[in-house]
């Protein structure tokens, strides 16, 4: 983009906007190294995480099948028990699907890459600010 820089009609001004900007920056730039490293950490438990909802899902599916078919008994109290725990985990697990599973990484990534165009863009601004400010 070409900025209209000049507008500017002082060294002190070029100065207070590079300062300004350059904070900027560096607020992007801390944002995007803590989601890439973020990503990087949880892109590796992403699929045990999927794995632990797979396991949960199959041990509840194994429980409702045979729970109805159990004489009552202390052994049919417990395998309710771990239905209802099951059960519980699972929703919780899929509260946290959508900062922990595929969705979310994905979503963090266009985060990332986002953060990177900005801070590309702040660096064309810099530098046309830079541009003007030694034409001054």
């Amino acid at each position: 983009m070409e900025y209209t820089t000049n507008t500017l009609q002082s060294v002190a001004e070029c100065d207070e906007l590079l300062a300004l900007v350059s904070r900027e920056k560096r607020g992007m730039e801390i944002r995007r190294n803590s989601l890439s490293f973020r990503n990087e950490t949880l892109e590796e438990s992403s699929e045990d995480f999927l794995a632990d909802i797979a396991q949960a899902n199959s041990e509840l599916e194994y429980l409702n099948d045979t729970i109805p078919n159990m004489p009552e008994g202390n052994k049919k109290e417990e395998m309710i028990t771990d239905q209802l725990l099951l059960t519980a985990k699972l929703r919780k697990y899929n509260a946290r699907r959508e900062n922990f599973g595929p969705i979310g990484l994905l979503q963090r990534q266009l985060d990332v890459e986002m953060l990177n165009n900005n801070v590309a863009e702040i660096d064309e601004f810099i530098a046309a600010i830079n541009t003007r400010k030694n034409t001054l």
